[in-house]
């Protein structure tokens, strides 16, 4: 798979190597335990000087990514998301290029569907998202704060002429339970923040969609 991902990002390999790609999938070969380096194999291809939508991949793109489909039990969430916005970019789009009505047409029905389903966006969404990286600063801060905390507190104690080891056991067990409160808490930051990346990438790609769909649109069938 690695051989497949660096021939990949070559445009005069695409054919190949996304033939490749496609023959590991029918096969099987693309499970829990190697489905890092097949996502490795769709991230090189999307990050190609050549984009997916020039005709000269075109066909091969939307090939690979719609056999990918079949992959998605194999990916975690993250890989999951992005490999959806990439199959907008892949088959939606390329699909856009058809010169057969009944496929221009689904095409369309399934960007309108997809934007139907997107949240309305905000002026706020950029402040958010500003903010968010920040208070992923400050609960590192205190994670840091309390970290030294502990250390205080337990060199406090061992200086402790009386051996409060009842005190020493509490202090620790509060430094334990805030670590797991600040741990949920950057949890929660990074699904907060994968929704909106994900959301940002599915809006780029629609856009993307929008523009070449108001260029064909007036292509004569």
């Amino acid at each position: 798979m690695k051989k497949i991902t660096s021939h990949i990002k070559n445009p005069a390999k695409v054919n190949k190597a996304a033939k490749l790609a496609i023959q590991l999938i029918q096969a099987g070969s693309v499970k829990s335990g190697t489905s890092d380096y097949f996502f490795a194999i769709l991230e090189a291809a999307m990050l190609s000087s050549t984009p997916c939508t020039d005709p000269s991949v075109r066909a091969d793109y939307h090939s690979l990514f719609m056999e990918a489909q079949s992959t998605k039990e194999h990916l975690n969430k993250k890989q999951r998301n992005q490999l959806a916005a990439w199959t907008i970019m892949a088959v939606v789009a390329n699909d856009l290029y058809t010169d057969d009505s009944f496929v221009f047409s689904k095409a369309a029905g399934q960007i309108k569907d997809a934007i139907s389903n997107l949240p309305v966006a905000t002026k706020d969404d950029d402040a958010e998202e500003a903010m968010s990286l920040e208070d992923n600063t400050n609960v590192a801060d205190e994670d840091s704060k309390t970290r030294a905390k502990d250390k205080d507190n337990n060199d406090e104690d061992q200086a402790d002429p009386f051996g409060l080891d009842a005190l020493l056991h509490e202090s620790t067990k509060k430094g334990e339970k805030l670590k797991t409160k600040s741990e949920g808490a950057v949890k929660i930051k990074e699904d907060e923040e994968e929704t909106k990346r994900f959301l940002k990438s599915q809006r780029e790609a629609l856009i993307t969609c929008l523009e070449i769909a108001a260029r064909r649109y007036k292509t004569p069938w």
